[in-house]
């Protein structure tokens, strides 16, 4: 199963301590915490491929790589969707109908896990590749969908610059 890291807009996270300019701070913190999100999963397909197969690091890396999307997105819908819904009239709904399957299939790989966890013997490593795989499809491709919905030409015409930057402390 190849990973795909890819980075969206002209900018890279990985490289600058600051977003590229004006009205990409947001798009650079969301594209940061997706970055960190994708790298984990390809850390869990780089354990996947040792051998003998390493089922408690496994399960663990993708229990903690659960548990921070689940944060991730709990602190979206708390915090920072009703307050883009504010400046840009249903900016979320995609988002949130996005979050609804993304955390179905995550519940799904996290009972897998949590099951595995009590009864290793229960691991199947195609099993578990598939439901990584089925949760990653949906999920990388929102993740991309929303760091492009923070892109300057959707950010302008709501809100100034100053707001914007403002918006990266929410």
């Amino acid at each position: 199963m190849a990973c795909n890291i890819k980075l969206l807009g002209k900018y890279n996270p990985t490289s600058r301590m600051r977003p590229y300019g004006e009205y990409e701070g947001l798009q650079w913190m969301m594209d940061s915490f997706h970055l960190h999100f994708k790298t984990e999963h390809r850390d869990i397909l780089k354990i996947t491929a040792i051998t003998p197969l390493p089922i408690k690091k496994i399960l663990r890396a993708t229990q903690k790589w659960y548990n921070t999307i689940e944060m991730h997105h709990g602190i979206e819908e708390a915090r920072f969707f009703p307050i883009m819904e504010r400046k840009i009239p249903d900016f979320a709904k995609g988002h949130r109908e996005d979050h609804k399957k993304i955390h179905s299939n995550l519940e799904d790989l996290s009972s897998y896990v949590e099951q595995c966890d009590a009864n290793p013997n229960l691991f199947s490593l195609p099993q578990f590749l598939e439901k990584l795989e089925t949760t990653t499809n949906i999920l990388f491709d929102h993740m991309d969908r929303e760091v492009l919905s923070l892109g300057p030409d959707k950010l302008k015409p709501y809100m100034t610059a100053k707001e914007d930057d403002a918006l990266l402390d929410f």
